[in-house]
């Protein structure tokens, strides 16, 4: 069920090692990943903020989408984890820019002129 919601089905093809990266993920799916308890909202990848903080920021900034990686079934350390998000267009106010600086900063690839961007390594 968890692939289904973040890739439509479950392709095990497009695994590799274990582990399948994912883009656009919005925040309804984010949502219910974490309501069917396939997301753990205190989780965060290196210097990124938890998760919970990602959907928070969301909520607020519902035109941002999520990115990240899933680990298989078969590997013992089965999670969803997420370690960016953006939003193809720049802010739309000082305090979203002000918010997403404050929130994201730590990230290894940051990016605030044509597009909202922040990945953790």
């Amino acid at each position: 069920m968890r692939d289904e919601i973040i890739f439509g089905k479950y392709e095990p093809r497009f695994y590799t090692g274990g582990i399948r990266r994912f883009e656009n993920l919005n925040l309804e799916k984010l949502k219910k990943l974490v309501d069917l308890k396939f997301v753990d909202v205190e989780e965060y990848q290196n210097d990124s903020p938890t998760i919970r903080e990602f959907i928070k920021f969301m909520e607020k900034y519902p035109d941002y989408t999520v990115m990240g990686y899933v680990v298989s079934i078969e590997r013992s350390d089965y999670r969803v984890s997420l370690d960016g998000i953006e939003k193809i267009a720049p802010a739309e106010s000082k305090a979203e820019e002000n918010e997403f600086i404050e929130l994201f900063r730590n990230a290894d690839d940051f990016n605030i002129n044509d597009e909202m961007y922040a990945w953790f390594d």
